[in-house]
């Protein structure tokens, strides 16, 4: 089972998704949803990826399936959507600056990705292309019927049978039962066990000691390469989480003296996340050239170290289903002052 939840792009990447469906054995797939959108580029990758698999795709709902995720949830050849839960499906939208050849290109840009989102709907629900651009103009949210009335999902679950499905654990696998261990030869099944006792046995037995130098030469020759691959593997990891926390660490500290900064009145917000994007020397340098109070926000009329920042400016510090909340409660502000700035 493959869970999908949180924001597509951030929780959930496209590159460990794709790792999940290539380990997926099994003639199906079963996806868990739940999640209010995200990057559509990674969301179509995914898509995608779940189609390509020429597996039965099953696609369940929770809670809710939206933006992007709506689009995962079509890739199911049964989708089936907890009674409580709701697909919502809208226009792809971003916050876009620049001149008016810029924004044309951002236009042109929006109108292919809207494109391919309804031609997604279209196939999988049935309905005419008319139909589903109506739907992404008026940002529509359904509910479980009304996703089967209209075909973005075929059959509708109860709630508490699908999390007693997540919560269930896996029965263990019986190595007997197994095909792979049916297609091992008899022959392949004797060297095994032969040198297993010869490794095990400090007194080999007459029977041990069959295994000829060659046979042994050879397996002790491929445990060397599995030993040193899997040290190679421990040793990339261990590498790569040494990186990650020294990148957290820095991280940790740009973002301690850019707040102190702004506390100070040396800058702003949107001077703040511009430089959350530098190295931490070069933010210690430039923050250690400004005076107090740089931004003139501590004179008389502003309490001194409060800086006020515009909804737009808040709005870009925000991460995941925070950031989605935040601009569904403040949108037209949000877009009005993104066009202002």
């Amino acid at each position: 089972m493959i869970n999908i939840f949180g924001v597509v792009g951030e929780d959930v990447r496209a590159s460990d998704i794709l790792q999940q469906i290539q380990a997926e054995g099994g003639d199906s797939v079963e996806v868990v949803i739940m999640s209010p959108g995200g990057s559509v580029i990674e969301g179509l990758a995914i898509y995608d990826a779940l189609r390509a698999t020429g597996k039965t795709i099953i696609t369940k709902a929770m809670g809710q399936a939206a933006s992007i995720a709506s689009i995962i949830f079509m890739a199911g050849d049964v989708r089936e959507v907890a009674d409580n839960a709701e697909i919502m499906i809208h226009n792809a939208w971003g916050v876009v600056a620049g001149n008016k050849h810029q924004l044309g290109e951002a236009m042109e840009r929006m109108n292919e990705i809207d494109n391919r989102l309804i031609n997604v709907y279209v196939d999988r629900a049935g309905m005419p292309a008319e139909d589903v651009r109506a739907m992404l103009d008026d940002e529509t949210f359904m509910s479980a019927d009304e996703a089967i009335s209209k075909g973005f999902a075929t059959d509708k679950i109860n709630a508490m049978a699908l999390v007693a499905m997540y919560n269930k654990k896996e029965e263990p696998i019986n190595m007997a039962d197994d095909k792979q261990a049916e297609e091992i030869s008899e022959k392949e099944q004797g060297l095994f066990a032969r040198f297993t006792a010869w490794l095990k046995n400090e007194n080999p037995t007459e029977e041990a000691e069959t295994v000829s130098k060659e046979e042994y030469d050879a397996l002790r020759v491929e445990l060397d390469l599995l030993k040193s691959a899997e040290s190679d593997r421990l040793e990339a990891e261990a590498l790569s989480l040494a990186e990650e926390k020294a990148e957290d660490a820095e991280q940790q500290d740009k973002n301690t003296l850019l707040f102190q900064a702004m506390q100070d009145n040396k800058i702003l917000l949107a001077d703040a996340i511009k430089l959350s994007k530098k190295p931490l020397d070069e933010v210690v340098s430039f923050v250690a050239e400004l005076g107090k109070n740089a931004t003139k926000r501590g004179n008389a009329g502003e309490p001194e170290g409060e800086v006020t920042n515009s909804m737009y400016e808040e709005y870009q510090t925000l991460q995941g289903a925070d950031r989605v909340a935040f601009f569904n409660e403040n949108r037209e502000e949000i877009i009005k002052q993104a066009k202002e700035s």
